[in-house]
């Protein structure tokens, strides 16, 4: 992405100094092919580094059908099953469990994997 980043720079920089019509025209489309293929890296290495899973930490830890502390606990969970992090809301987080339930439970509850 780097690689492609500072072709792209320096192209645009070419672009400033050369006038040749015919150079122009290919610096111009390589200054943008190098720009999204940076855009495209970028995103692919952010796909491959999200945190997705989660394994559970806390020995009693129980999955909430609302992420609000007053809810009443809907399932027990075990430590160290591992689960998938479909969304968030400030320190609670929404898991789908192996057997496709899902529910919320605190950030404190989980470490990331």
């Amino acid at each position: 992405m780097l690689v492609a980043l500072w072709i792209g720079v320096i192209l645009i920089c070419l672009h400033f100094f050369i006038t040749n019509k015919t150079l122009y025209r290919i610096r111009f489309f390589t200054c943008l092919l190098s720009m999204l293929f940076a855009y495209f890296t970028y995103t692919a290495y952010n796909d491959e580094h999200q945190n997705n899973f989660a394994i559970i930490m806390q020995k009693n830890a129980f999955m909430k059908s609302a992420p609000v502390e007053s809810m009443n606990a809907a399932t027990a969970i075990q430590q160290g099953l591992k689960v998938e992090i479909i969304d968030n809301d400030k320190n609670w987080r929404k898991i789908k469990l192996p057997n496709g339930k899902t529910g919320w439970i605190e950030t404190s509850q989980i470490e990331f994997i």
